[in-house]
């Protein structure tokens, strides 16, 4: 019986480590993501910059310029033109900027950052 109970202590130590392993391993996973990323627009101009974990990040902007329709924009006033900064390391910000062709400043800008 005693023999029995050691193979059972064993296998119940083993199941332990087995457990821990694999939790060690999934919050290993989970740092690899940058995180702490906030952004900032900047006028016509966003930054972003992740402070914690590893990996890349980005901005990534929507930027909304009024268009009148009697020069060639569309019916309903606005064009929406999407700009993305390049993929930067955690620590390194990511820059982009609205300023469309011909020096067109948009009205508005929604920003936030990618990860990956």
């Amino acid at each position: 019986m005693g023999k029995i109970v050691r193979l059972m202590a064993a296998g119940a130590c083993a199941g332990v480590v087995a457990a821990g392993t694999m939790l060690a391993a999934a919050a290993t996973g989970q740092a690899q993501q940058p995180a702490d990323c906030p952004y900032l627009p900047m006028g016509v101009a966003g930054l972003s910059l992740c402070l914690e974990g590893t990996g890349e990040h980005r901005i990534v902007m929507d930027c909304v310029d009024r268009v009148f329709p009697q020069i060639g924009g569309s019916s309903h006033g606005f064009t929406t033109m999407r700009v993305t900064g390049p993929w930067m390391p955690v620590g390194q910000p990511s820059f982009a900027t609205c300023l469309g062709e011909g020096g067109m400043l948009p009205i508005t800008q929604m920003l936030w950052s990618e990860t990956r």
